[in-house]
């Protein structure tokens, strides 16, 4: 396994692009209605390794597949993740609730078991620090705006 994995530096884009035009079309839709400042700290810490360690792999630290076929489960599956996410943006494009803070759900998923098919040991450990917080702060925004609006 090469140090640079260019297959999920494809992923990272392809995940990027929906953020990317619903925060230039819509600048309070990722106002931040929930505080809590260290798990939105190990959110972003998780973000981060997630994205570094999905493109680097460090040799000592990237054991390769998992099984035999790992590589090609891993490009089907990243790809079912990545098209399912770009789907859901464009299902929940001008909603804002609850059911499309389910979103979080998918890149955490991707994350977590990317890592594990390719036994990318920091990339497990930052997936599993940033599933939990960014799906919890997802849904408490939803909730919370949702609140806000009945104020």
């Amino acid at each position: 396994m090469k140090w640079f994995n260019y297959i999920w530096l494809i992923f990272i884009a392809a995940i990027m692009v929906p953020n990317v035009f619903f925060a230039l079309k819509h600048k309070e839709g990722f106002k931040n209605y929930y505080k809590n400042r260290i798990v939105e700290i190990l959110e972003q810490i998780g973000r981060s390794g997630c994205f570094i360690f999905m493109i680097i792999n460090i040799p000592s630290l990237t054991m390769g597949y998992l099984f035999n076929w790992a590589r090609l489960a891993y490009i089907i599956f990243g790809s079912g993740c990545v098209l399912i996410y770009v789907l859901g943006w464009i299902i929940f494009w001008k909603k804002s609730s609850v059911t499309k803070s389910l979103l979080s759900v998918v890149p955490s998923i991707l994350f977590l078991c990317c890592g594990i098919f390719i036994l990318n040991i920091p990339l497990v450990v930052s997936a599993a620090t940033f599933a939990p917080c960014h799906i919890y702060i997802s849904y408490k925004n939803a909730v919370d705006k949702d609140e806000e609006k009945a104020i």
